[in-house]
């Protein structure tokens, strides 16, 4: 039986049921979740435009990226991240990169880019929009993920006051070991952050509505997942819609051909 996007109507192919990695249990989508097929056939796009540049990620194939990595051809997926891990074996990023200050990828070198929950931990995620945008080639796409209603979820440790001091200034750290949580954004803001930066047309897609957002923030998603069903079964009560409580948005963000 063939499988609908719930907002467009649009028929998704939806691949085999194979293994879930590891750092799956990391991510805050699952094969359960309402939102999967439509994930899935963003990420059947992102792999259609080689190559495929993970940015900001902590290894190959990671969170939900790795739920669908046989979508991509290896030698056309390159994961770079802020002085990765290397000792983590085969999965181990393929270089460094500070998304803000990409140097090292030449201007229209990528088909596509995927940023999964990134841009809430740079300091300036104008910037680091504005490089993806450089180092597409024409008719490239970037797919984004950001979180909107969702609980803080840096690393840097900072629990007490004062946050900021003249006299002993915050030194941030930006490795995956330390990092701080600055944003959240709504459709209207990714809107602008993407269209300033040059994109052709953008596109945001909210991954759930008031309900499922709600049981998320009471960390309730994982464990729910794991009833076969029932968070498909609440997704029919449950209407993703822009403007509305979500606990984050997809972006597909174009460049003009």
């Amino acid at each position: 039986m063939a499988s609908y996007c719930v907002w467009c109507s649009d028929p998704l192919q939806l691949l085999s049921a194979n293994q879930i990695p590891e750092n799956a249990a990391l991510t805050m989508l699952s094969r359960s979740h309402p939102f999967f097929p439509t994930f899935e056939a963003l990420m059947r796009e992102a792999a259609a435009h080689p190559p495929v540049y993970d940015l900001g990620t902590s290894q190959r194939f990671a969170r939900e990226v790795g739920l669908v990595r046989d979508l991509f051809a290896p030698e056309e997926y390159f994961a770079g991240g802020f002085n990765p891990d290397r000792s983590i074996g085969p999965d181990a990023c393929d270089f460094h990169c500070d998304v803000q200050n990409l140097a090292e990828i030449a201007d229209g070198s990528a088909g596509c880019v995927l940023s999964m929950e990134v841009l809430e931990h740079v300091q300036e995620p104008r910037r680091a929009v504005a490089e993806m945008y450089r180092i597409l080639r024409p008719g490239g796409l970037v797919i984004a993920a950001v979180p909107f209603l969702f609980t803080y979820h840096g690393k840097s440790g900072r629990t007490t006051n004062p946050v900021w001091s003249r006299e002993q200034p915050t030194q941030w750290d930006h490795a995956h070991g330390g990092y701080a949580d600055y944003w959240r954004f709504s459709h209207e803001g990714l809107a602008q952050l993407f269209g300033e930066a040059g994109f052709s047309r953008v596109d945001a897609y909210p991954i759930d509505g008031r309900l499922l957002s709600r049981l998320a923030l009471f960390g309730l998603i994982p464990p729910l997942s794991r009833v076969p069903g029932l968070l498909r079964f609440l997704g029919h009560f449950d209407c993703p819609r822009l403007g509305r409580a979500t606990t984050m948005h997809f972006v597909h963000a174009q460049k003009a051909t």
